[in-house]
């Protein structure tokens, strides 16, 4: 089953063609009623012994601030939408009943203000060879967001103007898109040395603000080494208080972030963070998109399947928290095994939780995959894991929503918990697959979806009673 996780992929695959912006339609999807029903949770304990978090280095004692010239982004790579196109969204983020935020398929950003039905086009000024993604943007509300475009700039493929890339801007909006103003412009050539090198790729791994002032962005940059082999630098944590104007460097790979390097473009080692308040967050850096590394089942039983790295000050330094693999490895079916696991993404669940979708894989004979949903409370302990569908949406620590299968050729249940997943009720079942779900409250929200074909056109959903019954909506592009 496709996921969203795999989008930063299919994306990218711009940056190595010709980018299109032709209207593509959206496929027509019908809701069977079905009654409800409850089911068991797939829920299973994790072992957690009783390991103290160790510190990993020292903090940064000055947080490195960049300022340079005024930089703007010139040209527009990104054709204008047309007035009457139907979209493609490929991430959706809804802030109440009518206002919200989306990523068409070709790195637009987009902006409705009728639940979905149309949108303007209110992409920033691009530059050749940039587009956004879901890794580089962030809305905190209806009329407040900030971003930054991917860019790609490796000219032995296609013809470009530059043949690296220095410093980035990060735009931000507080009228919903209608206008948007650059910051200063932050460096993303320093390697883990410190060294200024040649950056051909900006890869953006996360943004995420708390309020109207505090916010982090992590970036990665793609070089070539001397063998013309591609690889990351290692991410930098950036952080502003200001709304997103001014940028410092709070965490480097010379620091805590002693992650590998990524061999496998355009992905980052990161998955990213989850930040709870100014203060508290979380990094994870074994990315299911970069490669997993598969280590012995012994290293996995001894010192934790991943390794979170907790902030208590904002960023500027981690402790580290390994989290236990939930299923039992001690037996001598799994002696001199491997295990690799890495995570497609982490996110805060309000109000003080974090979530975690994993991957792990056991070279038994076959190999053994799991898919894993991790919900952490605020000291970045295990209290609920789940066997991934890979689609779940949590609403907050208690309310959410699931596909537990795949959807090509059957009807699909809808599930919803109102207890932090203990149980599941069927409310509904459906002849789609969700590539994402959104919900703004109990009652309203949406899905971009899959139609039960193999098509592989997505559509856009919604419903306001909770679940039960879905209508579709073919989101245009509006009056410009």
């Amino acid at each position: 089953m496709l996921t969203r996780f795999f989008s930063i992929l299919a994306i990218s695959a711009l940056f190595l063609g010709q980018c299109t912006n032709a209207p593509t339609s959206a496929s027509g999807v019908v809701s069977s009623p079905t009654k409800s029903m409850i089911v068991p949770s797939p829920i299973f304990t994790a072992q957690t012994p009783a390991v103290l978090p160790t510190r990993t280095s020292t903090p940064i004692p000055v947080s490195t601030l960049f300022v340079s010239p005024t930089f703007l982004a010139t040209g527009t790579a990104l054709a204008r939408l047309t007035r009457g196109q139907v979209l493609n969204l490929n991430d959706l983020h809804m802030k109440d009943q009518t206002n919200g935020w989306a990523i068409e398929i070709n790195g637009h950003i987009v902006h409705t203000t009728d639940g979905g039905y149309t949108w303007q086009d209110v992409t920033p000024p691009t530059d050749v060879n940039q587009l956004f993604l879901e890794a580089g943007f962030f809305a905190l509300d209806a009329n407040t967001a900030w971003a930054t475009p991917s860019e790609f700039v490796n000219c032995y493929l296609r013809k470009c103007g530059k043949t690296e890339i220095n410093t980035v801007s990060i735009w931000r909006t507080n009228n919903g898109g209608k206008d948007w103003l650059a910051s200063e412009p932050i460096p993303v050539s320093i390697d883990r040395m410190g060294a200024v090198v040649p950056v051909r790729d900006y890869i953006p791994v996360k943004m995420q603000f708390i309020d109207l002032s505090t916010g982090w962005l992590m970036i990665d940059g793609g070089i070539r080494d001397e063998a013309n082999q591609w690889q990351t630098i290692g991410p930098v944590l950036f952080q502003t208080t200001d709304g997103g104007n001014r940028w410092v460097v709070v965490n480097d790979a010379q620091h805590d972030f002693k992650f590998p390097v990524s061999d496998n473009p355009p992905s980052s080692m990161a998955t990213g963070f989850a930040f709870l308040d100014r203060q508290t967050g979380w990094v994870v850096a074994q990315n299911q998109l970069a490669r997993i590394r598969y280590v012995p089942v012994e290293d996995v039983l001894a010192h934790g399947a991943l390794h979170l790295q907790k902030t208590s000050d904002g960023g500027s330094s981690f402790v580290d928290i390994p989290l236990w693999f939930p299923v039992d490895l001690s037996g001598p079916e799994y002696e001199g095994r491997t295990v690799g696991c890495g995570v497609g993404q982490i996110l805060a669940i309000p109000p003080d939780s974090v979530e975690l979708k994993w991957n792990c894989v056991i070279t038994t004979n076959p190999s053994t995959p799991y898919s894993l949903f991790t919900m952490l409370n605020k000291d970045g302990q295990p209290v609920l894991h789940l066997y991934s569908t890979e689609n779940e949406f949590f609403l907050n620590e208690k309310e959410g929503w699931k596909q537990p299968c795949a959807y090509v050729g059957t009807l699909c249940p809808l599930e919803y918990t109102s207890d932090g997943g203990i149980t599941w009720t069927t409310i509904k079942k459906v002849n789609w697959g969700a590539w994402q779900l959104d919900f703004v409250d109990s009652k309203s929200g949406w899905a971009i979806v899959f139609a039960n074909d193999s098509s592989g056109i997505k559509g856009l959903v919604h419903t306001s009673n909770g679940g039960e019954t879905w209508i579709e909506i073919t989101p245009k592009v509006a009056n410009q």
